[in-house]
C-alpha cells in the first residue's frame, strides 16, 4: 500500500538545520501523516474485522473497506479548476515574457503546479522551489529547474503572519547510482536569498556528492520558494506556518461516502444469482483417505452445492435476492453531497442525482456560487506567491543565466474559470462594448488572450483598419 513507503524526514536533516542556528518546524507531523492516510486510501479505518466461527471456535480474518477515494477526488478536483489549459503566467517586459513562456514549457510548470496543488490541498501545505545548476565553468550561465515538495517534506524556518519567509525542504534524489537524503535551506543573507545544500547517506552520515553546489547565492530580495495553501483556516495548530487539509472537515463525510459504496460492492455480490445443485450432479474424485471429494464449482459464489445427502425435490434451484438500489444510492447521494458541501464545492458538484446530462457553464455558476467563491479564495493566495516565486525566476534568468531582458516587473497569473463561468458569453459581450466604444479592444486582448498591456496595445493598433506600423 502507499502507506507502507511513504517518506519521513530523517533526524540528520533536522539535525543539520539545527546546526545552521535554525529551529526548523515539524509539529504538525501527526496531523500530516492522518491526512495521507486519507488521501491514499490506506487509513486505519478502511482495515476491517469479520468473526467466523468454525467447529464451534472464533476466527477472525481483516478485509479492506471498499473505496472510490473521495479525498483524492476532492484535491484533484480542485487542482484540475485551478491549474488547466487556460491558465496564463505573463510578464510585463515583452522580452521577459517571452522567456517565461518558454521556460514554463520546458519545465512543465503548469503541470507540476497541478500536482503539487492536489497533495497541497490534501496535506494542507504545499511548495514549488528553484532549482539552480551551475557549471565549473564560472563564465557559463547557470540552468534554473523547478521542484515540488508536499507537506511531509517542507521545514518552515521563518515566518510571521504575512507568510514563511525561510524554508527548508528535504528529499530523495540518486547520484550515480548512490541514494542520498537532499536538504535544500532557502534562507536570507544580506537581504538576498541564498540556497544552501546538504546530502546524506542512508546511515545519516553527511557526504559531499560530486557536482552538487552546498552554497549558491541567488541575488534576489524576493523569495526563491512559493507555498501553495488551501484558503482554509487552520484549526489543527494555531499559528502554524503550514496550512490544514481541505477535507479535514469533511472526514466524517469520506467515511459515508465509502461505507455507503462499500455497501453497493458487497450488495451486489450477495445478489448474484444462486444456483444451487444437488450431489448427484457433482463430478467427485478420490480425495484423502479414500473419500469422495466434490469438484469444485467455479464460481464458487455462483453455483453452490446442495446440503450433503439432498435427494427429494428439483435438483437444481435456483435463487436471486433482490437488490435495495434505490435505497444505497441515495445514502451514496446523501453522504456526496455533504462531502462536496464540506469541502467547498456546494452540494450538487458530487451528487448521481443529475439529469439531463452534462450543464452548460450557465446552469453551473447558477447552482455553484459556493464554488465560485472558494474557487476565488484559493486563486488569490496561490496566485500571489505563485507570482512573487515567478518574478524571482526571471531575475534570476537575467542576472544568473545572461538572458537580455528589460526590467520584467510584476508576473501576472490569469486563472481560466470557463468552467464554472460562461466565458463565451463573457467575450461576446466585451465584444459588443468593444464594438461601441465602451471598452478598448486592447483590454479584451489583455483578458481573453493572456497578454501583457503593452503588446496587447501594440497588437490591437496593427488589426485596427488603416493603423500605421507600430514604432
Amino acid at each position: 500500500m502507499a502507506a507502507d513507503n511513504r517518506f519521513t524526514v530523517p533526524a540528520c536533516a533536522a539535525k543539520w538545520l539545527r546546526g545552521q542556528g535554525h529551529a526548523p518546524y515539524q509539529e504538525m507531523g501527526a496531523d500530516i501523516e492522518r491526512w495521507w492516510g486519507w488521501y491514499t486510501g490506506a487509513a486505519e479505518w478502511y482495515g476491517r474485522t469479520a468473526v467466523a466461527y468454525e467447529g464451534g471456535a472464533a476466527r477472525k480474518t481483516r478485509y479492506r473497506c471498499y473505496s472510490i477515494r473521495p479525498a483524492r477526488r476532492v484535491c484533484r478536483e480542485w487542482a484540475s479548476l485551478m491549474f488547466d489549459d487556460g491558465t496564463r503566467f505573463a510578464a510585463e517586459d515583452p522580452g521577459a515574457n517571452a522567456w517565461l513562456q518558454r521556460w514554463a514549457a520546458s519545465t512543465g510548470l503548469l503541470a507540476i503546479a497541478q500536482r503539487c496543488t492536489e497533495r497541497a490541498f490534501a496535506l494542507g501545505t504545499g511548495a514549488l522551489a528553484l532549482a539552480f545548476s551551475v557549471p565549473e565553468d564560472a563564465s557559463a550561465p547557470a540552468t534554473m529547474r523547478l521542484r515540488r515538495y508536499d507537506a511531509r517534506m517542507i521545514l518552515p524556518l521563518s515566518w510571521s503572519d504575512e507568510g514563511t519567509t525561510e524554508c527548508a525542504f528535504v528529499t530523495e534524489a540518486a547520484v550515480r547510482g548512490q541514494r542520498v537524503t537532499q536538504v535544500q535551506a532557502h534562507v536570507v543573507e544580506g537581504g538576498t536569498y541564498r540556497i544552501r545544500s546538504a546530502y546524506f547517506d542512508a546511515r545519516g552520515r553527511q557526504v559531499t556528492p560530486e557536482g552538487l553546489l552546498a552554497d549558491f547565492d541567488t541575488g534576489q530580495a524576493l523569495p526563491t520558494f512559493c507555498l501553495i495553501r488551501p484558503a482554509v483556516d487552520n484549526l489543527v495548530a494555531d499559528m502554524s506556518p503550514l496550512g490544514q487539509s481541505v477535507f479535514e472537515d469533511a472526514v466524517d463525510a469520506i467515511k459515508a461516502v465509502d461505507d455507503a459504496f462499500d455497501t453497493l460492492v458487497r450488495e451486489l455480490a450477495v445478489t448474484k444469482p444462486k444456483v444451487f445443485m444437488a450431489d448427484q450432479l457433482l463430478q467427485t474424485f478420490d480425495g484423502p483417505g479414500g473419500r469422495r471429494v466434490a469438484v469444485p464449482m467455479v464460481p464458487e459464489e455462483t453455483v453452490i452445492r446442495a446440503v450433503s445427502g439432498y435427494s427429494g425435490g428439483d435438483l437444481i434451484k435456483t435463487f436471486q435476492p433482490s437488490i435495495r438500489s434505490g435505497e444505497i444510492r441515495d445514502a451514496l447521494d446523501t453522504a456526496l453531497a455533504e462531502l462536496g458541501d464540506l469541502t467547498g464545492f456546494g452540494q450538487q458538484y458530487f451528487t448521481l442525482s443529475k439529469r439531463g446530462g452534462p450543464k452548460t457553464a450557465t446552469e453551473v455558476s447558477a447552482d455553484s456560487s459556493a464554488l465560485m467563491r472558494n474557487l476565488r479564495k484559493h486563486e488569490v493566495g496561490v496566485g500571489a506567491s505563485l507570482s512573487a516565486m515567478l518574478t524571482a525566476a526571471l531575475s534570476c534568468a537575467r542576472s544568473k543565466m545572461g538572458v537580455p531582458m528589460g526590467d520584467p516587473g510584476a508576473v501576472s497569473v490569469t486563472w481560466d474559470d470557463s468552467i464554472i463561468e460562461d466565458t463565451p458569453a463573457e467575450k461576446s459581450q466585451m465584444l459588443a462594448e468593444v464594438s461601441s466604444g465602451v471598452v478598448s479592444p486592447w483590454e479584451y486582448r489583455r483578458r481573453f488572450l493572456g497578454e501583457d498591456e503593452r503588446t496587447a496595445r501594440s497588437m490591437a493598433d496593427e488589426a485596427r483598419p488603416g493603423a500605421a506600423p507600430v514604432v
